[in-house]
């Protein structure tokens, strides 16, 4: 083959190259993306229900929220945050450490598209409702305190479908 037989096959060929080049690429971000999704929720799941951070504060809401947590929240609610002990404020710190977790959450699925509702639901469908059950009306109540995004959600379940 001459030099001007060459040229013209890979003139030819170029658009080809390029174009599957170019799917490539795309499939493999794709699947790069998917790597990074599901390990942002493992972290999610282990920090949440593993690694024990959220362990105290996770018993409190669930079995002993009106004798540990009400009463905080009671008085943050009446502006008297100076008469919590030194075991209440590391348990409300607790409380705004998960709750800020949620609010991550939910920023992760509604601005970034990181995550689905669906993962979201699968991650933290239990700790959302209990947030929005009536016996957790003080909890609710507490979101208005910088967790728009928990408040907004919780509100969105009221709805009747």
């Amino acid at each position: 083959m001459d030099a001007h037989a060459i040229k013209e096959w890979s003139n030819a060929l170029a658009p080809y190259v390029a174009f599957f080049t170019a799917f490539w690429a795309i499939l493999t971000y794709r699947r790069a993306k998917k790597v990074e999704v599901a390990r942002l929720q493992k972290q999610i799941f282990d920090d949440v229900y593993l690694s024990g951070r959220f362990g105290r504060i996770r018993h409190a809401l669930d079995l002993d929220f009106q004798a540990k947590i009400v009463p905080i929240l009671v008085r943050i609610k009446e502006g008297r945050e100076g008469e919590l002990g030194q075991e209440e404020r590391a348990l409300l710190l607790e409380l705004d450490d998960f709750l800020n977790l949620i609010e991550y959450v939910l920023y992760l699925e509604q601005d970034k598209k990181l995550i689905t509702a669906h993962d979201r639901e699968a991650l933290l469908a239990y700790w959302i409702e209990l947030v929005g059950d009536t016996e957790h009306a003080a909890l609710r109540d507490y979101l208005a305190y910088g967790y728009e995004r928990l408040a907004k959600c919780v509100k969105s379940k009221d709805k009747p479908e």
